[in-house]
């Protein structure tokens, strides 16, 4: 029981991926197997093309020297000792040991195989190389015919050794016929074993694609049937009934909750719809009554529009008291005129007294030049005189080294005699500090001179500053007068002033509540007329707006009807 939940929790990717697992499993397998026949194929053949066929080849290459060593023999007996035959046989005995010597390295390729070639071959070898050294060495001490008589023994132990050599040879073929033999064995094994497997996986394959394939399928066409009915309408569908918690069974379980979803969803757009339709009666009825109110409010406008006539009576009232108003400002205009006067004739000396001071200003700005100017001369003339003193100095420095050299050229000339040519560069040295001497004198004369016209600079714009000095000084004075001239009219203008205080300040009493009632019915006027005309926009924005909700009323009824048709087309 435990094993069967545990089978119906796999997810369907699982089953598909442990379904290709055991197949691939099982062609592991096959490899596997091909793989150890294969390898016991390339061990057979290694043993036969690497350690038998070797042996059969050294084998017949000692043959090829035993008949090339008996040959050489026999012409060297024929020859009455003629050792040029010898030469063949030399060559060959030291081949056969090589070969013998090389055979020995393959005694692991099999046990009966060594012992043939260590008991018989390589003894028969022997004798055959000793019988043919005993007919050379009876050659060598002039016994040719006993040699010639035994070389029927030759022969014998020749056909001895061919019979041993036959026997090695049948051996070596016995081994490569059983190597033939397990290659093949191992062939057909593999094919086998391939085959079985690959039948079996075949089997497999068919087996687990249906069982998985139709478990796949008989669980969706379930879920396919449902979902066709819930698209139909019907939501009163049985739930899908499925064990398995694969993703098959999670959309069926899916299925069921989205079923039930709806359901629950149809059943509150129903009662929702119900509710709208008594809400959009209920806003209609609302839509009529406040037409009725909007009639009120129009009632309303009429009056405020009689109100705005009343304030328009007390604007005239205020109109008359501006009259009285008037007349008193013509005295008042009379005063101010003469007030104007005054103050004309202030303006016109306060005009002299500003033009008085502004060519004070300019002078005093001329003062300001003249002395930057004597202030830049006075430190050009500081420059040029720190210039004097470098360039005095390197004369000085130059005088010092003239001498110096003038004296050491005396002395080396008077030292060399006519040999004094040689000091010809300190001659040429000192005339080179001479002219130095001469360029900074020339630049001291320079800057002597323009110190001169510094000074000369400096003292023309001293002058000058005296003179604007001076001429501030007048400027000044005037300015003075003009502003007692100023002070006079100011106090001429300050009684006619208060003169007219007086007079303002009697208007100023009369007028002031005067002002205030004029101001508060403009302000009344002005609000009630634009009151007046929000009312009277709001009121037809109103009348639209209730034409509007009663329209919309009526669609939404219209829509709830509709909505209602729609839902009642699910069975629930």
């Amino acid at each position: 029981m435990g094993e069967s939940i545990v089978i119906k929790n796999v997810k369907v990717k699982t089953k598909i991926f442990v379904g290709f697992s055991i197949i691939l499993i099982m062609m592991f397998l096959a490899t596997i197997g091909a793989f150890f026949n294969f390898n016991c194929i390339e061990k057979s053949t290694d043993r036969v093309s690497k350690d038998v066929i070797p042996i059969g080849n050294i084998m017949s290459q000692i043959s090829s020297e035993l008949i090339n060593e008996e040959s050489g023999v026999r012409g060297y007996i024929a020859s009455d000792g003629d050792n040029r035959f010898l030469e063949s046989y030399d060559s060959s005995e030291e081949n056969i040991q090589k070969d013998i010597k090389n055979i020995k390295n393959y005694y692991y390729v099999d046990g009966n195989l060594a012992i043939t070639i260590k008991n018989e071959v390589i003894p028969n070898i022997q004798v055959i190389d000793n019988y043919f050294r005993d007919q050379i060495n009876l050659v060598k001490l002039g016994k040719i015919q006993i040699a010639r008589d035994r070389l029927q023994d030759g022969k014998v132990y020749m056909d001895d050794y061919k019979y041993v050599y036959t026997k090695l040879s049948n051996m070596i073929n016995e081994i490569t016929n059983n190597a033939w033999t397990q290659t093949k064995n191992a062939g057909s094994r593999a094919k086998w074993i391939m085959g079985i497997i690959f039948l079996i996986s075949i089997a497999a394959s068919i087996f687990a694609a249906m069982k998985i394939s139709n478990k796949i399928v008989l669980r969706l066409d379930k879920c396919v049937d449902s979902l066709g009915q819930i698209a139909d309408g019907n939501l009163i569908v049985e739930p899908i009934k499925i064990e398995e918690k694969d993703e098959i069974g999670e959309l069926a379980t899916s299925i069921n909750i989205m079923a039930q979803n709806l359901k629950n969803i149809v059943r509150l757009v129903l009662n929702v719809s119900n509710e709208v339709t008594e809400a959009s009666e209920e806003l209609y009825n609302n839509a009529h009554q406040l037409n009725d109110t909007v009639g009120h409010v129009n009632d309303a406008i009429i009056k405020v529009a009689e109100g705005a006539e009343n304030q328009s009576k007390s604007s005239g009232e205020a109109s008359a008291v501006v009259e009285q108003i008037s007349a008193s400002s013509e005295e008042v205009a009379a005063n101010s005129q003469e007030v104007a006067n005054a103050a004309s004739n202030a303006s016109s000396a306060a005009k002299k007294g500003s033009d008085v001071i502004l060519q004070a200003v300019s002078q005093m700005e001329s003062i300001k030049n003249s002395t930057e100017i004597v202030k830049d001369s006075v430190e050009k003339l500081n420059r040029d005189s720190m210039a004097i003193g470098e360039i005095v100095n390197t004369i000085s420095d130059i005088a010092d080294q003239t001498n110096l050299l003038a004296l050491n050229a005396s002395i080396e000339a008077a030292r060399a005699g006519e040999q004094g040519k040689g000091f010809s560069v300190v001659a040429e040295e000192v005339r080179e500090l001479a002219e130095e001497s001469g360029e900074s004198a020339d630049k001291i004369a320079k800057l002597i001179q323009q110190v001169k016209e510094n000074i000369q600079g400096a003292t023309v714009s001293m002058k000058s500053s005296m003179d604007n000095v001076n001429d501030g000084t007048k400027v000044v004075n005037n300015a003075g007068n003009s502003f007692n001239e100023i002070l006079k009219l100011v106090n001429d203008v300050s009684l006619q002033i208060q003169s007219t205080s007086e007079t303002l300040q009697q208007l100023a009493e009369g007028s002031e509540q005067i002002v205030l009632n004029v101001e508060t019915i403009d302000r009344i006027s002005k609000d009630t007329a634009s009151q007046s005309q929000t009312v009277s926009g709001e009121t037809e924005e109103l009348y639209a707006f209730m034409e509007e909700i009663t329209s919309s009323s009526q669609n939404l009824a219209n829509l709830s009807e509709q909505l209602k048709r729609a839902v009642n087309k699910f069975k629930i």
